[in-house]
């Protein structure tokens, strides 16, 4: 069961908080490209060390909003039996937006995430992350859940939620579910469905390509 490698998928189908605690192996690449009606997202990673990795997000949205940021993620110990099954990871993320007025903007991000994997009575993982974002404009809490479960050798669907909480600004949520199709080692391709708590659905198109 590659737990690290399923939950990367995470970036390709919504925006959480963070992207999974599962490091990327040292020295290993991976692009991510997918698209929605409100965005078309660009995510990378590198693994620098056996703990430690970085990333970098790009995103273009309907309006013409650009977004680009820098992921710095590090794996934290647990004791004992429990490191053989489960992770947990501390991040920053660092991010900077231009507005189609061209306006600027920076926020910064940091994150705590934790995930378990299990193998009865389906291969899988369950997510948790809380973060904290500040602005120059706004402060925001968010949190994200995800359950993974490997159905075939070829097939695999989960299932997300997100929360995010701005100051003085009633709270949202989304819930997705994706279905995952491997087609190569080192290729897959995902579709997702989502809806917000305004009730607006979304369709979700991704890829992944890892080396």
């Amino acid at each position: 069961m590659r737990v690290a490698v399923w939950t990367l998928l995470l970036c390709l189908c919504g925006a959480p908080c963070a992207a999974g605690p599962w490091p990327r192996a040292e020295g290993g690449l991976f692009f991510a490209l997918s698209a929605g009606a409100a965005d078309v997202s660009l995510w990378a990673e590198y693994g620098l060390r056996k703990t430690r990795w970085i990333a970098a997000d790009l995103r273009r949205d309907a309006d013409g909003t650009v977004t680009g940021a820098l992921i710095f993620n590090q794996a934290l110990p647990l004791p004992g039996a429990l490191a053989d099954r489960a992770v947990a990871a501390f991040s920053t993320r660092s991010e900077v937006t231009r507005s189609p007025d061209g306006f600027y903007g920076s926020s910064t991000r940091i994150t705590l995430s934790a995930g378990i994997g299990f193998s009865a009575p389906l291969s899988g993982w369950a997510t948790a992350a809380a973060a904290y974002e500040y602005s120059e404009t706004s402060e925001k809490l968010l949190s994200d859940w995800s359950l993974g479960l490997q159905l075939r050798p070829r097939f695999a669907a989960f299932f997300q939620g997100e929360y995010e909480r701005a100051l003085l600004s009633p709270a949202t949520r989304k819930l997705g579910a994706t279905a995952v199709v491997h087609l190569r080692d080192n290729l897959r391709v995902t579709a997702g469905l989502w809806r917000n708590s305004a009730g607006t659905g979304e369709l979700r198109l991704g890829t992944w390509l890892e080396f």
